[in-house]
């Protein structure tokens, strides 16, 4: 008997004789050539005789039949995982690692490749200072700037004195009610 992904010549009892079905993800087929499988491997649903792969971030059971069969990961930061339990990741997402069947995200102002498994591989953004994601180490990178600054073009910029912006904004606005309260003398700025 041939395992998952293979079948057997006609009649050959062998597992010498096994051969490997012609589309990826294919758990049984008939014979070679592509678009014959009639069963896929998890992660994957069958569609017209192929096997078509789950979008990134979800998963299916051997056997699945159709595209709503793929079901979102319960982590976020999952590329792929094994069920919709915590604790089930396989893969990560860039900016995540993989750590105890988790994706953990890197720290503000870091990156990661996709498929990282340790926080040994979360990176320093090129600017560290106003960037809180991005994606690589490169200028013009970011993609989520920190308090008191905001994106424009890839590129974290400080808010000008006397304004503010939450984290990840794309603009900084008047800080009125600082103002307000400080023309009150309840603080100091």
């Amino acid at each position: 008997t041939c395992g998952d992904g293979k079948y057997s010549a006609a009649g050959s009892k062998l597992s010498s004789d096994c051969q490997a079905c012609g589309d990826a993800g294919c758990k049984t087929c008939p014979g070679s050539g592509t678009g014959v499988c009639t069963a896929c491997l998890a992660d994957y649903y069958l569609s017209g005789g192929k096997c078509v792969k789950c979008a990134d971030g979800k998963y299916s059971a051997a056997g699945s039949t159709k595209s709503t069969d793929c079901k979102a990961c319960a982590d976020l930061g999952c590329k792929t995982c094994s069920s919709s339990g915590t604790k089930s990741c396989t893969k990560c997402k860039a900016n995540f690692y993989l750590n105890v069947n988790l994706c953990t995200a890197c720290p503000d102002g870091q990156y990661s490749p996709a498929e990282s498994i340790s926080s040994a591989a979360c990176q320093n953004c090129n600017d560290p200072t106003g960037c809180k994601v991005c994606n690589g180490g490169d200028a013009k990178k970011c993609t989520s700037c920190k308090a008191n600054y905001y994106l424009s073009g890839g590129e974290c910029k400080a808010c000008d004195a006397g304004k503010y912006s939450l984290a990840g904004a794309a603009v900084c606005l008047c800080n009125l009610l600082i103002e307000f309260l400080s023309g009150l003398n309840l603080f100091r700025l």
